[in-house]
């Protein structure tokens, strides 16, 4: 299962954790896109691309832009259990994670 720490992501080492966040709908293809909102009623971060889609398909959700990081889930539980959950297997957690070069 995988763990998060503030101390090794965030802050202490000069990271805005935003930055950090890529594209939920993107990484399904296995893009890696940066994220640019973040939508708390799906718990899912969008890319500017995709969030113009999620936002016409669910037109009552309203999605946080990076300026409103308060709003994005850090360091709260919400993004503790985002990262441990599969991006391909939504209803599984991760059981390894494994850093590209």
């Amino acid at each position: 299962m995988a763990t998060f720490s503030e101390s090794t992501v965030g802050k202490d080492i000069g990271i805005d954790l935003v930055d950090l966040c890529y594209c939920s709908d993107c990484q399904k293809h296995k893009i890696d896109q940066q994220a640019e909102c973040y939508c708390k009623k799906c718990l899912k971060f969008y890319c500017a691309k995709c969030v113009i889609k999620h936002s016409k398909k669910f037109v009552k959700h309203v999605p946080y832009v990076k300026e409103d990081k308060k709003m994005w889930p850090f360091p709260e539980k919400e993004f503790h259990d985002f990262l441990q959950k599969c991006g391909l297997h939504e209803d599984k957690d991760l059981e390894m994670f494994r850093k590209e070069r």
